[in-house]
């Protein structure tokens, strides 16, 4: 699998993972805090959000989404054309962005919300491979048969919604989760013509 950009990206959050939970300080540091984005102008929070996670299950599940589907993802787009890399990259940075902006302008005036976690650009990254390869089998299971891209990423949702509303996590953010998606989808029609036909 040709997936460069997608093994750094998994390296660096499992290490930013685990340095932030041996230190507090930096794990406040680098949380989305949208006070501290906006009135403090600490707007490198946009992005170093991403490598913090609050447990060990969001982490692993993190991690697990981001091989499954950005790995696919940016091997996909190296196998069909130039620069797959570097687009897979851009769609992870913008998948990011929309969710870390629109959900600090959202809670701008929330002094008490934080939020961590690489969700956002996971899910930009998930749906855009489902975009691109729905029927694509994801996965076997031997009662349920083959499950495509495009049903197994609405199971992710899923389980991540159950996960969320489960653990009382205030640190996950629904709204990043919906945003990074949207912006995911909007960069691979983007970098992918022809995608709608």
């Amino acid at each position: 699998m040709n997936a460069p950009v997608t093994i750094f990206l998994m390296a660096a959050i499992l290490l930013m993972a685990i340095i932030s939970s041996f230190n507090r300080k930096i794990r406040l540091n680098l949380v989305l805090h949208p006070f501290s984005v906006l009135k403090q102008q600490e707007y490198y929070r946009l992005v170093s959000a991403d490598f913090i996670h609050n447990d060990f299950i969001h982490l692993a599940l993190n991690e697990y989404l981001l091989y499954a589907y950005g790995a696919n993802l940016e091997d996909y787009l190296n196998a069909s054309g130039s620069y797959g890399s570097l687009k897979f990259a851009v769609i992870y940075l913008i998948s990011c962005l929309s969710g870390t902006i629109v959900t600090t302008m959202i809670n701008r005036k929330n002094f008490g919300f934080s939020s961590a976690g690489a969700s956002g650009s996971i899910m930009g990254c998930l749906f855009g491979y489902v975009m691109l390869r729905p029927k694509r089998v994801a996965l076997y299971l031997p009662v349920f048969g083959s499950i495509i891209n495009l049903y197994w990423g609405l199971i992710c949702i899923l389980l991540i919604i159950i996960y969320t509303w489960k653990s009382q996590n205030d640190l996950i953010s629904e709204q990043q989760h919906f945003f990074g998606a949207l912006g995911g989808i909007m960069t691979t029609l983007l970098l992918v013509p022809g995608i709608i036909k």
